[in-house]
């Protein structure tokens, strides 16, 4: 067996021809190791979809190559290959009952019925709906419906499971809950997960590695921390979580006890000391055109201003817009530049209720460390 559940090899998908054509999924190449809980994670139109049917034998890619477990698999049909899918909208059978759903995959297979019931209802344990095996669909909650489309898949002890958004029909309350049966079962089965979803939260929350998509290219692979604390471009940086950009031109690298500061000159918020990460193959020079991206938890709001012996600590002054309450934490505002965005910070509860009472239109300090800025190349968000 293989390390790898999947791999791809410079693949291109074009629908039409000619004048016609239209590429959605451009030279993209990523391996998934055997076991991993891997999601794919763009906005829509992105060509997410277009992988998973790809890798489930529905489209054939045009150039390239998609393996499975080594072998090739581009001219292997769909009831081939060891995938099964599991849709948003669950796609169960609306005339049978729990069991006869989670079953139905094994009585194609011509499985004995002893084995049958018994991996059925295994699985039926696993998610806690042994108890329903005889109720009909139509009377379950969303949630339980969502789990019998799962265990209903994973009984065919598949070689990889693939998720097609299947959260994004359930309320929040819902998905949270059902974020949880997926590692706990994934983990537990040691079942390739290949999960698709435009939901940055959740595949930060599921996943041990994530492929970032934009436009049909695969801008960054990597764990959450990874993408989300070391982006390797503005859109990665932007489309996973939320973030301050700031624009600006390299002047030059800081001497000192901390590697890989430069300071840069921005534009309309002068110049700021940030880090950069050469594993992304990124050290930029002096003259290097480059954006900075700072998250907001990164930010703190003081009445008073860092001292002076502070080496690389970066400090605004500006105007409170926004003081806004949303549960653990408190988001705010700072005007520093008339003519450029306000600057976004969030403050943990714990740490804003101890804080003085911010007030509209007064004038507070956004500080924050050199080394919690993050220097990208220019591109496009």
């Amino acid at each position: 067996m293989s390390e790898c559940s999947l791999q791809f090899e410079n693949v291109c998908k074009v629908f039409g021809e000619g004048t016609n054509a239209r590429t959605v999924v451009k030279n993209v190449s990523f391996s998934v190791k055997d076991g991993e809980f891997f999601s794919i994670l763009g906005p829509s139109g992105c060509g997410k979809t277009t992988l998973l049917r790809m890798i489930s034998g529905l489209e054939r890619p045009s150039t390239g190559i998609v393996k499975i477990d080594g072998q090739v698999m581009n001219h292997v049909h769909p009831h081939m290959r060891d995938v099964h899918m599991v849709f948003q909208k669950y796609a169960l059978f609306p005339h049978l009952n729990v069991f006869d759903n989670v079953a139905f995959g094994l009585r194609m297979q011509k499985v004995a019925e002893k084995e049958i019931k018994e991996r059925s209802f295994k699985m039926l344990e696993m998610v806690r709906l042994a108890q329903y095996a005889d109720r009909p669909i139509q009377k379950l909650s969303g949630g339980e419906q969502q789990r019998v489309a799962l265990v209903r898949a994973l009984v065919n002890e598949p070689e990889i499971l693939l998720l097609d958004e299947p959260l994004g029909a359930l309320d929040q309350k819902l998905r949270e809950q059902m974020q949880s049966e997926l590692t706990t079962i994934q983990k537990a089965l040691k079942t390739t997960f290949i999960f698709v979803t435009h939901d940055q939260n959740e595949a930060l929350t599921l996943s041990d590695r994530i492929a970032i998509m934009n436009k049909g290219t695969v801008e960054q692979i990597g764990t959450p921390t990874e993408v989300y604390e070391n982006p390797s471009t503005p859109f990665v940086a932007q489309f996973v979580g939320a973030g301050n950009m700031f624009k600006g031109k390299v002047l030059e690298e800081v001497q000192g006890q901390t590697a890989n500061l430069f300071r840069v000159e921005t534009e309309g918020f002068g110049i700021l000391t940030a880090k950069t990460h050469e594993e992304n193959g990124h050290r930029p020079k002096p003259g290097d055109q480059c954006q900075i991206l700072l998250r907001p938890e990164k930010i703190r709001i003081r009445v008073t201003g860092p001292d002076s012996n502070q080496a690389n600590i970066n400090s605004f002054k500006g105007s409170l817009l926004e003081r806004i309450y949303s549960g653990p934490t408190t988001h705010i505002k700072l005007q520093i530049n008339d003519k450029l965005p306000p600057l976004m910070a969030m403050v943990a509860n714990q740490t804003a209720q101890k804080m003085p009472q911010l007030k509209l239109n007064e004038k507070y300090f956004a500080v924050w460390d050199a080394t919690d800025c993050t220097i990208l190349k220019e591109g496009t968000t």
